[in-house]
């Protein structure tokens, strides 16, 4: 029984939904970085833009992994510098900063702007939110447009740290905010960020010097106020993001971060993020007091 369901299961991931025969094994060399074996089935006559079963193509995985050499054959053979179906290889040797890989699909001329199809994500963006500043200059270089919302609001510029960012600006990039964007669930994002206003109260100090009783007052319009103790700290602010996390931002950009737990009547302070990078931090839960209408 069980050499009869492996077999059933082998045939079925060679053939196409179409019920026709699919041969995914230059996909599958490609991935692993197999060159002679990428050479052996180009030459019998494979079709170069075969796909996985995320719509990948062999020439995305080449240029995610920074196959520069398997790139260059498979768009010898034919393969198709920007996939339809699935996300681009511009997008992902972006993420991983493949330098000459980004060069040569431009120069294979790349669609500088394509979205990824989860997220609307741009290259720039993924470039941008890695730190790889040789190819935010690249793509911008080539006309990338640093204007593109993704789907939740966000656009290059909101996820570049100050030394990218700069350079951005300087090509007219604003944030989502600056360009009015929304994010696609926006009306729930709006329901959910007004359920959450109110003011929440944790324990603030240690054992070692004793505690004190501080608060975290969400209010409209983006603005958090604390106090600890009879002290009123300088106002930040705050926003929801992805609607499970709630984002506090100081005045030196530094934001910590909370998961928004599931009866939204409590906050769970998980981390802060500092010139884009997230770090952990010690746990601490703020529990809603009273709501601010």
């Amino acid at each position: 029984m069980k050499h009869i369901l492996i077999t059933t299961i082998a045939a079925l991931l060679l053939v196409g939904c179409n019920g026709q025969f699919v041969d995914r094994s230059l996909v599958e060399a490609s991935g692993k970085g197999d060159l002679n074996k990428v050479q052996q089935l180009l030459d019998s006559g494979v079709d170069p833009n075969v796909e996985d079963y995320a719509n990948h193509t062999a020439l995305y995985h080449a240029a995610e992994k920074g196959q520069l050499k398997i790139a260059k054959l498979l768009l010898k053979k034919g393969a198709r510098v920007d996939h339809q179906s699935g996300d681009s290889p511009l997008l992902w040797t972006c993420h991983y900063g493949h330098v000459d890989m980004v060069k040569l699909l431009i120069n294979n001329k790349a669609d500088v702007n394509a979205k990824r199809s989860m997220d609307d994500s741009t290259p720039l963006c993924f470039a941008a939110h890695r730190n790889h500043m040789e190819i935010v200059e690249l793509l911008l270089a080539e006309g990338a447009d640093p204007n593109v919302p993704n789907h939740y609001g966000e656009t290059a510029l909101d996820r570049a740290r100050p030394e990218i960012a700069g350079i951005l600006e300087k090509h007219g990039a604003k944030t989502g905010v600056q360009l009015g964007a929304k994010a696609w669930n926006w009306e729930e994002t709006e329901a959910v960020t007004k359920e959450l206003l109110g003011t929440y109260e944790w324990k603030h100090g240690n054992k070692h010097l004793g505690f004190q009783t501080a608060q975290m007052i969400l209010l409209k319009d983006g603005v958090a106020q604390f106090k600890v103790g009879d002290a009123k700290l300088p106002e930040e602010k705050w926003k929801l993001k992805y609607l499970h996390e709630v984002h506090v931002t100081n005045n030196q950009d530094e934001t910590d971060v909370f998961t928004v737990m599931d009866d939204k009547q409590s906050l769970l302070k998980v981390g802060r993020i500092v010139d884009n990078h997230r770090k952990g931090l010690i746990r601490q839960t703020f529990r809603k007091l009273q709501k601010v209408d």
